[in-house]
């Protein structure tokens, strides 16, 4: 599905920022066949795909997408336009379409929701035992990491064992459950698409949340390093630096078979990864 230019520009900025992406190409026509707006590669070799839904999706293309990309290894990624969702302020109660409760399903509880000013996040809780839910809107996104696993859905609409993929962003709805604060979709005139802009908006928080938010992108870095080394978060000394030597000599451009300039973007990742994870861990 079609969305305007800039927003998949200001996602491969965004995303290619990240040390554990490579490069990031996006499709300039409609989306057919299942084929992604954005394709991100990683060093790691694997890859994202990002679906931009700007037209109310069927629930079993969501499912087809997911039953594709998973086959392949592939992390799934929905995007939602703000246009299309039956929302516009928080605590507000509406009755949700299956494809939307499958999008947040999906995407850790939460649905990606895309307007000309930022990149939002909005959580949807159920209201009792009726069919109807409350929205939640968390601040917007700042993307500062990729992550991507193999997911167990329970939601009987998208049930399955897929390969998904989010920017690991905090469960903000818990937050707000307490301090009662909240985003809302900005007011804007429809016709106009300029691109997201990476900042905050609305109110800010008075509970200690900007100092979390400063210490965000440390820990994000941190565990992209891991990543971009194939190692979980916490691996001891030893093993981070085995893991690099390993690497470092694959990619190594006096020796790696890859181009000269890709084996050197490689390993000024590796190495910037390594760096990073030996002054956090003060080794």
């Amino acid at each position: 599905m079609t969305t305007s230019n800039p927003l998949k520009k200001w996602l491969k900025t965004q995303l290619e920022a990240l040390v554990s992406v490579q490069r990031c190409t996006f499709n300039q026509a409609a989306m057919q066949d299942y084929e992604p707006d954005v394709v991100v590669y990683l060093w790691t070799g694997a890859r994202v795909h990002i679906y931009i839904l700007t037209q109310t999706p069927k629930t079993r293309f969501i499912k087809a997408v997911l039953q594709n990309d998973s086959q392949l290894g592939i992390g799934s990624l929905f995007i939602v336009s703000a246009d299309i969702v039956p929302f516009k302020s928080s605590k507000q109660t509406f009755r949700p379409d299956e494809w939307l409760l499958a999008v947040h399903a999906l995407t850790n509880d939460r649905v990606y929701l895309y307007t000309p000013d930022s990149l939002l996040q909005a959580h949807f809780e159920k209201i009792g035992l009726t069919d109807n839910y409350r929205v939640m809107f968390g601040a917007p996104v700042e993307i500062q990491q990729l992550r991507y696993a193999r997911v167990t859905i329970k939601l009987q609409a998208v049930k399955g064992f897929w390969m998904l993929a989010d920017f690991g962003t905090d469960a903000f709805w818990k937050k707000q459950a307490q301090d009662g604060s909240y985003y809302e979709i900005p007011a804007y005139k429809r016709e106009q698409h300029p691109p997201p802009r990476n900042a905050h908006h609305g109110r800010a928080s008075t509970n200690g949340s900007s100092q979390r938010q400063t210490q965000q992108p440390v820990s994000s870095k941190l565990e992209e390093s891991y990543q971009l080394l194939g190692l979980p978060a916490g691996a001891t000394r030893d093993e981070v630096k085995s893991a690099f030597r390993k690497l470092a000599f694959q990619v190594h451009p006096d020796v790696s078979q890859l181009e000269k300039n890709e084996a050197e973007a490689r390993f000024k990742a590796l190495s910037e990864a390594y760096e990073f994870i030996k002054s956090a861990n003060e080794w």
